[in-house]
Order: C-alpha cells, then sequence, then structure tokens
C-alpha cells in the first residue's frame, strides 16, 4: 500500500516517539459500524450514537509502534463505506 496521501499526517507523527498509543476518531454511518469494528481492539473503543441514530463517532486508542502503522490504520478507514476521519 502506497502512503503517498498522507504525507502531512507522516510529518506530524514524524515528531512522536515510538511506539506510542494514539488517539483515532471516526464518524460512519451505522450500517457501516462493524466494518471500522474490525480494524481496532474491541475493549479500548468508545462510541457515541449522533441524535438521529443514523451515525455513530467512535474513538479508539490504540498501541502503536510507528508512524506506518497508524497511516496502515486509515487506509484500511478508508475502504469502509461512508466513513469520515477525524
Amino acid at each position: 500500500m502506497g502512503h503517498q496521501n498522507y504525507n502531512g499526517l507522516r510529518e506530524k507523527l514524524a515528531d512522536m516517539d515510538w511506539p506510542s498509543f494514539y488517539m483515532f476518531k471516526f464518524i460512519v454511518p451505522r450500517t457501516s459500524e462493524e466494518e471500522i469494528f474490525k480494524i481496532f481492539n474491541q475493549e479500548d473503543i468508545k462510541t457515541r450514537l449522533s441524535r438521529n441514530g443514523k451515525y455513530i463517532s467512535i474513538t479508539a486508542y490504540q498501541y502503536m509502534n510507528s508512524e506506518d502503522d497508524v497511516i496502515d490504520v486509515y487506509e484500511q478507514a478508508s475502504h469502509v463505506e461512508g466513513v469520515i476521519s477525524l
């Protein structure tokens, strides 16, 4: 997988000390929530339904070994229908 679309993120991540915990935030339609859950360890996820119940916000804290691992997660998430990365 190429990381060419993540150069700005890569620069920000390069300043972090690795390995480290990283917080991911996504909003997905309820119909896609199981797909995004598959990317993370279930016990490290906090969720919140939108007011109308059509969307769910997901905050996941994951232990990552490097900036490449973080970018890999964003690449996996980019394939989930309707995902918004925050």
